[in-house]
């Protein structure tokens, strides 16, 4: 019989699922599952305890969940499924309640109520969809959830499970708080650490801000009386200077889930002019804010010429007013791509 700890029932979720498959696969002996998994056993037995300098149980690092991904097949959703090894599929936690336990684990929510918040929904919208409800957990539903919270999760996980649940980006959307400073780069943009990861706090340009950000571009300091900050959470340090800007018109507006509306956040990262003449790596990065004359439009960019040295830009809205344009290369200021939405809270 497996040897279970006495403090098994008090370990938080993704420590408890750890835990589990210790029992599973090593009858409990945590040195023995250490050696198999690859990673040293005090790394892995510290998680089972908790820290006498805080009282609180660590946090599953990122080299162990790395490690049992590998050795086991497993996706980042196992960690936040709320099911038992020994459960059948039918008794799995819903993906969209997989997905909350996820946000609560990153510190983006920590209540169902937040949730409620975010989405700008009622309470009870929101306790039937996750109780499975079925005249709640519609696909509109499922879809104005990913977009609160910035399309991080893949659409057919929410819809049916299907794995992976995360789509491929480093960065994704986090509260404006939480977490001790850990460090700062060289262009401002804070980093505190929450659990293994971290919270990028970076100066936000209002659009009522865009002619002092015209005007000061090439003087500007690290504080602005009439900039905010905006945070989005992140796995490691990264470099660079990164901006987010609020979205102004309807330029980039389709009705889709592409769209860019009035009032949403961008993260985005500058691109040093002197990459400029390698060519814009525009398929993976479509939608860019572009610095020019006395505008700051985000566009996306559909084509560069090289020979001739310009770059054309598209807007999404089909409306005739918003035609391409093409500008020269030597015209624009500035550059940045777009990393991450953070869509505005809709409240009814």
């Amino acid at each position: 019989m497996a040897k279970i700890i006495s403090n098994y029932d008090e370990l938080p979720l993704l420590n408890r699922k750890v835990y589990d498959l210790v029992i599973h696969h090593a009858g409990g002996n945590v040195k023995q599952f250490a050696e198999s998994i690859g990673v040293k056993q005090q790394v892995l037995d510290r998680i089972f305890k908790v820290d006498a300098r805080n009282g609180k149980y660590p946090s599953v690092s990122g080299n162990i969940r790395e490690a049992l991904c590998s050795k086991f097949g497993l996706d980042e959703a196992w960690f936040y499924n709320t099911a038992s090894l020994d459960k059948h599929d039918g008794d799995k936690a819903l993906p969209i309640f997989i997905a909350y336990e996820y946000l609560r684990s990153k510190g983006i929510v920590h209540t169902q109520k937040d949730v409620c918040t975010t989405m700008g929904v009622s309470k009870e919208n929101i306790s039937r969809a996750f109780n499975g409800n079925e005249k709640y957990l519609t696909p509109s539903f499922l879809q104005r959830f990913n977009s609160s919270f910035g399309f991080i999760f893949n659409e057919e996980f929410l819809m049916n499970g299907t794995e992976p649940m995360l789509k491929d980006a480093n960065v994704v959307p986090a509260p404006n708080h939480d977490g001790e400073l850990y460090t700062e780069n060289t262009h401002g943009a804070k980093f505190y650490a929450v659990g293994d990861d971290f919270r990028m706090e970076v100066r936000l340009v209002p659009f009522c801000a865009y002619g002092r950000f015209i005007n000061e571009l090439n003087t500007l300091g690290q504080d602005n009386d009439d900039w905010g900050v905006e945070s989005f959470m992140t796995d490691k340090i990264v470099h660079g200077n990164y901006l987010a800007f609020e979205i102004k018109g309807d330029s980039m507006d389709d009705g889709t889930r592409n769209s860019f509306e009035e009032g949403d956040i961008v993260l985005t990262r500058e691109l040093d002019r002197v990459h400029w003449k390698d060519g814009l790596r525009f398929n993976d990065h479509p939608y860019w804010v572009v610095v020019f004359d006395n505008s700051v439009l985000i566009k996306q960019i559909i084509s560069q010429d090289l020979a001739n040295g310009t770059i054309t830009f598209h807007s999404i809205n089909p409306s005739p007013e918003y035609s391409d344009f093409t500008l020269n290369m030597d015209d624009i200021r500035t550059l940045y791509y777009v990393l991450q939405k953070k869509p505005k809270v809709i409240k009814f």
